[in-house]
């Protein structure tokens, strides 16, 4: 208690001794601090681009898009470039259709996911509105994605001839008896991370093999003992189905012309 009583006059006194016209300044200098900290730092939108990607399937290769299908996930990111600032230091609000996500929405969330719910030929809207504390910086922008259904394209070669790549799918395809051909089926879209997701089902007439293989996407046929002269037509069906997700299941249908 002693102590606290000595050095309570020592300040007093200290301050009497400063002279009056310094009071003024010290005011001022107080003032610009204080305006220092409130003084926010000028952001100039430079670009915004909106990328967006989903986790559904495509063959090795493929170099497209892949696209989104009912049950998929869609990832969007958010390309932003300012001047004067962080955009990192930004509020990013997100909305689907039209709802506000706030969960998914804050500062520097600069991406968003969210999966598919609606079906071929619909789509979802996404919104993203960015800004800083004081909305002296705002800007914002929107995108459509588009869902469709996933596909299945088939492909044929001769089998003698192992070192050519697959002919280009068709809806009629020309195939001599007693030549060993072989069809594959590339899947796109599907909600899987492998082929062995899938599984396949391949019928010709009345006969069918189904599986689910790496493999299984390719049949290889063989026509024998067709008679001689004339033209056999015949359908080749192959089914692709997503064993976890059994609603998702696509057929394809090709005419063979057998002489």
């Amino acid at each position: 208690m002693s102590t606290k009583l000595f050095i309570t006059p020592i300040i007093c006194l200290l301050l009497l001794l400063v002279p009056f016209s310094l009071w003024g300044q010290i005011d001022i200098l107080d003032n610009l601090f204080e305006d220092s900290e409130n003084i926010e730092t000028e952001i100039n939108l430079k670009t915004l681009e909106l990328y967006w990607s989903a986790d559904t399937y495509a063959p090795f290769g493929y170099q497209g898009r892949t696209l989104p299908t009912q049950g998929s996930l869609i990832t969007i990111n958010a390309d932003l470039k300012v001047a004067g600032g962080d955009p990192k230091n930004l509020t990013y609000s997100w909305f689907l259709d039209g709802v506000f996500q706030e969960a998914k929405s804050g500062y520097g969330k600069d991406s968003f996911q969210f999966g598919i719910r609606r079906t071929n030929g619909a789509s979802h809207t996404v919104l993203l509105k960015i800004f800083n504390e004081s909305r002296s910086f705002y800007v914002e922008k929107s995108i459509s994605i588009p869902i469709t259904n996933p596909e299945v394209v088939v492909y044929y070669k001769n089998s003698s001839k192992a070192n050519l790549p697959y002919i280009a799918s068709a809806k009629n395809f020309e195939v001599v008896s007693n030549q060993e051909i072989s069809f594959l089926a590339l899947p796109y879209f599907f909600n899987v991370k492998s082929i062995k997701d899938l599984e396949f089902e391949w019928t010709l007439g009345e006969k069918s093999a189904k599986e689910s293989s790496l493999v299984a996407n390719i049949f290889g046929l063989k026509i024998i003992n067709k008679e001689i002269g004339g033209l056999l037509e015949e359908n080749l069906k192959v089914i692709a189905t997503n064993k976890s997700q059994l609603n998702q299941v696509i057929q394809k249908i090709i005419k063979l012309n057998i002489y």
